[in-house]
């Protein structure tokens, strides 16, 4: 079992490494326990797996009956765990009968493995994963669910197959796995399980969830004990019990998931409620390199991936792993936005929140002949508390220039030649030795070439980036060079190719 293991960690190491090393730079770094077990899966949630809808659903159902209520709104799809009741009755009937069977014992383990797991602080194995490298970093436990999902589906149809091939001596495991369903499913609707069993505090209009819950699962109950009772008494053996079992659980499934998350709404018009602001953006950004502020408080006036969709430069969006340093944080009113090359800004007025431009920012390279340096730690420091730091025309890095900065040439010129994602070009003129900084976030994999030999990376003003420039005219260059992404695809490949090759091999000699 080890090496599937290992052929896996290795293909996915092309993924794995660049994100564990942005993970070490991200606010996740500092992860607590506490935090880790938001989203934990409770008892309560193994229900779910019989009546889905036992705790409500999201809004984004728009015939809910009652909306989710055991937590935040979010866990409604963090705890979603459903397989479809004739699938899981299936796979725990598996589970006792082909223990002997090739790959059931792995996939009953890591079944109870990832339901254990995703209890979180709602039982002590969590803790001691949570301890280990790599896990420390992550939050949610209940995604591990997924996991659970996909070996019990696995499970569920081995289940099937055997029952289909008669080859099962104790049929009694297919009347006891219905049997506990149908059990957890009478207590519901008999009015014995309430809201309050679950969560003390819930309002009072939340407890026809329960009986909604189980009113819904009527079918796909009935349907495991058809299954169970034609199985038992080897009824139907064949075509007859498969096709049942199939039909039964496509309209389970379809049932419950056709509504979830589901609108009329285009999913396309959402980004469309403000063509204005966007097209506007649009044409400045083609004319000069700035970016915009969409949100301030509960304002926003665009989506906050609207950027990556429409191909604006923004200054807020969504990322799981979000860097621990994003903006400087200065005592200065307003002087991260205007170092970040922030010139569309949220105004908020009596009238609701406007859009206006600014002519406070910095643009997006800029030239410095003024140079302060500090230790990160001070350089922190000097920001918060100083606001009389003239960052318009001093540049705050961490380590001494290696060569003299002079005077400042104010005829120095800096043309942004090209803005990628992976590369960045500048031109520069200047008539004396300085500093170009560059409105974009410091990442230790980015590299700094002047004309094409490369060069130290500064951290700038705690957060961004600069290099030094001698004078003349240079043109400077930033790559995204990450050590952690090609070693990672050289491992990927690696294992690719001898998987393959190693493929190959049994198929000829098996032949």
């Amino acid at each position: 079992m080890a090496v599937p293991v290992i052929i896996g960690l290795g293909l996915f190491a092309i993924q794995l490494l660049p994100a564990q090393e942005l993970a070490d730079l991200s606010r996740r770094d500092v992860m607590t326990y506490e935090k880790s077990v938001d989203g934990s899966f409770s008892f309560g949630h193994i229900l779910t797996l019989v009546m889905p809808r036992l705790f409500g659903v999201m809004d984004a159902a728009r015939e809910a009956k009652v909306p989710y209520w055991n937590g935040a709104n979010y866990l409604s799809w963090e705890t979603a765990a459903y397989i479809g009741v004739i699938p899981f009755m299936l796979g725990i009937a598996a589970s006792i009968w082909g223990w002997r069977r090739k790959y059931v014992p792995f996939l009953v383990c890591m079944s109870v493995l990832a339901l254990l797991f995703s209890l979180g602080d709602n039982f002590f194995l969590y803790k001691i994963f949570f301890s280990l490298p790599l896990f420390d970093k992550l939050r949610t436990p209940a995604r591990m669910m997924m996991l659970f999902s996909f070996c019990m589906s696995i499970l569920g149809a081995v289940g099937l197959s055997m029952l289909l091939r008669n080859e099962i001596e104790k049929r009694t495991a297919l009347l006891v796995s219905a049997g506990a369903v149908t059990f957890v499913w009478l207590l519901a609707l008999a009015g014995i399980l309430s809201a309050k069993t679950f969560l003390p505090t819930v309002a009072p209009e939340m407890e026809q969830s329960i009986s909604w819950a189980a009113s819904l699962a009527a079918l796909p109950v009935i349907g495991a004990i058809i299954v169970a009772l034609m199985g038992y008494m080897r009824k139907g053996i064949g075509i007859g019990l498969a096709s049942i079992a199939l039909i039964l659980t496509f309209a389970e499934l379809f049932i419950y998931g056709s509504k979830v998350n589901a609108s009329k709404q285009d999913p396309r018009a959402a980004y469309r409620e403000q063509p204005q602001v966007v097209e506007l953006l649009k044409e400045e950004q083609a004319k000069e390199q700035s970016r915009a502020q969409i949100r301030q408080g509960g304002a926003m006036l665009l989506k906050r991936n609207q950027g990556a969709y429409d191909r604006i430069q923004l200054l807020e969006g969504y990322n799981p792993l979000v860097l621990g340093r994003l903006a400087p944080e200065m005592a200065v009113a307003g002087g991260g936005l205007d170092l970040l090359n922030i010139k569309w800004r949220v105004v908020l007025g009596q009238q609701g929140a406007g859009f206006e431009p600014v002519t406070t920012y910095l643009p997006r390279a800029k030239m410095y002949y003024n140079v302060v340096v500090r230790p990160d730690a001070e350089a922190q420091a000097l920001l918060k508390a100083d606001a009389t730091f003239d960052f318009r025309n001093t540049i705050l890095i961490e380590e001494q220039p290696s060569i003299p900065i002079s005077a400042p040439d104010p005829a120095a010129s800096v043309q942004v030649v090209k803005v990628g994602v992976d590369e960045f070009e500048v031109t520069v003129t200047t008539a004396e030795n300085g500093v170009l900084f560059f409105s974009e976030i410091h990442y230790p994999a980015w590299k700094a070439y002047v004309d094409g030999k490369e060069t130290k990376l500064h951290r700038a003003v705690t957060t961004l980036r600069a290099v030094e420039v001698p004078k003349g005219t240079h043109t400077i260059t930033m790559r995204y060079e990450s050590e952690a992404f090609a070693t990672g695809s050289l491992i990927t490949l690696l294992t690719l190719g001898v998987s393959l090759g190693a493929l190959g091999f049994l198929v000829l000699r098996r032949q």
